[in-house]
């Protein structure tokens, strides 16, 4: 094996002079495409990094977008649904119902064909025969006209049980056919 390297003549001095500076430009140029390269894979790393992050905040604005969607299409199914079940309840209350009077106005207007009877003897306990038909009048009017009321709120109103409504509006039916 052979140790010396042989160096390279040269006819002048001008001539090794101009292969050292060309060998020192490649050197320079080389350091430079070096350094440019280095450079250029700073940039890249940065704008790799700079991308993964907008991707990521990108994949995190487009779930927040499907949840919010989520949510929007779970209201508006809820809305839907209340909206139909509102139809339906409103479907039920008919057309035609008449202004309800007040059942103590219904009271008053009955009591008229009453004379000598008043509102405290509707009410109270007393049982003699014209204040007893005034009330059954009484109850049966505001049962016929107020068809809202059940007949136990009705016979709360006069203050007896409900079969006293019944039986009061059952006897003035009979008494009625009777005639």
């Amino acid at each position: 094996m052979n140790m010396y390297v042989k160096a390279k003549e040269y006819a002048s001095a001008d001539e090794m002079m101009a292969e050292y500076k060309a060998r020192q430009d490649r050197t320079r140029h080389q350091q430079n495409h070096e350094s440019a390269i280095r450079s250029l894979r700073k940039q890249n790393s940065d704008l790799r990094a700079a991308l993964n992050k907008a991707n990521a905040e990108r994949m995190s604005l487009a779930k927040g977008l499907i949840e919010a969607r989520g949510e929007v299409c779970e209201k508006v199914t809820e809305l839907q649904r209340l909206q139909t079940r509102l139809a339906s309840l409103q479907a039920r209350i008919p057309d035609d119902i008449p202004e309800a009077l007040p059942v103590k106005d219904i009271i008053v207007a009955t009591l008229l064909a009453y004379p000598g009877i008043s509102l405290t003897e509707i009410f109270g306990q007393g049982r003699r025969k014209p204040v007893a038909d005034a009330r059954k009048a009484c109850m049966r009017a505001v049962y016929t006209q107020r068809p809202d009321l059940s007949s136990t709120q009705i016979a709360a109103v006069f203050k007896r049980d409900h079969t006293t409504l019944l039986h009061a509006v059952g006897a003035t039916a009979r008494s009625k056919a009777a005639e």
